[in-house]
């Protein structure tokens, strides 16, 4: 497991890790998320192993990764958390050539091929 630093959570606030799919046209599919109190180690776990599991059960030419989120817990209690360039505090991508997967821990996030 990759360990990640990140400027800790304020009080009202979670991590929210999504695992997506972005298609081939630019629209994105969330294919799982979870939650994580205000542990970033069991988020990062989490994480990698979601991305490298997907990607060995449905093959390499989907592209895959995982957003971490900050959220505020009055948008996760109303599920109104999002993803976005605003939540976003860490990203996950995997090589599967290699199999090595790179954390991006500072912005700006790159929303520009996601379509709803």
């Amino acid at each position: 497991m990759t360990t990640i630093t990140l400027a800790p959570l304020d009080s009202d606030e979670l991590y929210v890790a999504v695992l997506t799919e972005i298609s081939a046209d630019g629209r994105r599919r969330e294919i799982d998320h979870e939650d994580f109190d205000a542990d970033l180690d069991a988020a990062t776990a989490w994480a990698e192993t979601q991305i490298r599991d997907y990607t060995a059960e449905h093959g390499s030419g989907g592209n895959y990764r995982i957003d971490l989120a900050r959220v505020d817990w009055a948008d996760w209690d109303g599920d109104t958390w999002s993803i976005d360039e605003d939540t976003t505090c860490a990203r996950a991508e995997l090589d599967p050539a290699t199999d090595t997967i790179t954390w991006q821990t500072t912005g700006p996030f790159d929303f520009t091929e996601y379509r709803r």
